[in-house]
């Protein structure tokens, strides 16, 4: 086990996502988003303290689908947190981003964010986020401080 990786991380990374709409490939994706927003959200309601959420981009220049669940840091800190010591929680007090190893070009990406609550905006600046950043890899990217 990574010990570097934040508190509570092995516990969401092991947990399958269930999207109500699983495309097969890329394409079938693709074209699922054609005419609508380039992203499906599943099983959330918005806006919300999180929400998990298809969309398309590149990981070490292969395209992938990304299936994302992207939470507040005070969802994450109450999920996560409560039960560890006041020293352990002022240790995760930043915005990040993990991304595990992709399988069958599907990569799962867990974004925590110092926002007071997840809604299409928020979707739409974290999509171009991961698609913008220089050197996306598989592990954690820390890039902001709680507000």
């Amino acid at each position: 086990m990574n010990n570097d990786a934040p508190l509570g991380y092995h516990m969401l990374m092991s947990t399958k996502l269930k999207p109500l709409i699983k495309p097969k490939t890329i394409a079938q994706f693709n074209k699922k988003v054609k005419d609508s927003t380039g992203f499906l959200i599943f099983g959330s309601l918005l806006p919300g303290v999180s929400a998990q959420v298809q969309f398309l981009g590149k990981l070490q220049r292969e395209e992938v689908l990304w299936e994302a669940q992207i939470q507040t840091l005070a969802s994450y800190h109450a999920q996560y947190l409560n039960d560890k010591s006041e020293k352990e929680r002022a240790r995760e007090v930043y915005s990040f981003f993990e991304i595990s190893e992709p399988e069958k070009s599907v990569a799962r990406l867990h974004v925590v964010l110092a926002v007071p609550l997840i809604d299409e905006a928020t979707i739409k600046k974290t999509m171009v986020m991961i698609r913008c950043y220089k050197r996306l890899n598989v592990g954690k990217h820390v890039f902001g401080k709680n507000l």
